[in-house]
């Protein structure tokens, strides 16, 4: 199946892209004093689907608020923002993805983040960027 084209129109360069991130993937970073998410955040699914994000512009359009993507099975998780305009520096496509989702985890603004994410530190580069709104339930 091809994977869509960028759709700036729909998600323009300076709307946030949330993305959730794992308890188990973040540090503390003392030269920034702050917790960061590591570049493992950053990368498309195991099933080979691209990286899920949550697009801002149309999670406002639905009253879908960023708590909201933490409900549930994912509520120690945490959540991230990252500029689609960055991505789309970094040679990824952004475009919204609402039906490549679970049936019990649906939301309007699901959008996707596609390409190569391996090459030229491209993970890393996205994670040096992205903000942590949402700083995940730490593992004891």
């Amino acid at each position: 199946m091809a994977v869509p084209d960028d759709d700036p129109s729909a998600i323009p360069n300076e709307v946030r892209l949330f993305r959730r991130i794992s308890p188990a993937m973040i540090v503390y970073d003392g030269n920034q004093d702050r917790w960061r998410a590591t570049s493992q955040n950053f990368q498309d699914s195991k099933d080979g689907t691209p990286m899920s994000v949550f697009a801002e512009n149309i999670a406002d359009e639905h009253g879908e608020l960023p708590a909201h993507f933490l409900l549930g099975r994912w509520s120690d998780w945490g959540l991230a923002a990252v500029v689609a305009g960055h991505m789309r520096e970094l040679g990824q496509r952004v475009y919204p993805d609402p039906h490549n989702q679970d049936a019990e985890d649906r939301f309007e603004s699901h959008s996707a983040v596609a390409g190569n994410k391996k090459a030229q530190n491209i993970r890393k580069r996205m994670s040096d960027r992205a903000e942590l709104i949402i700083v995940p339930k730490l593992q004891s």
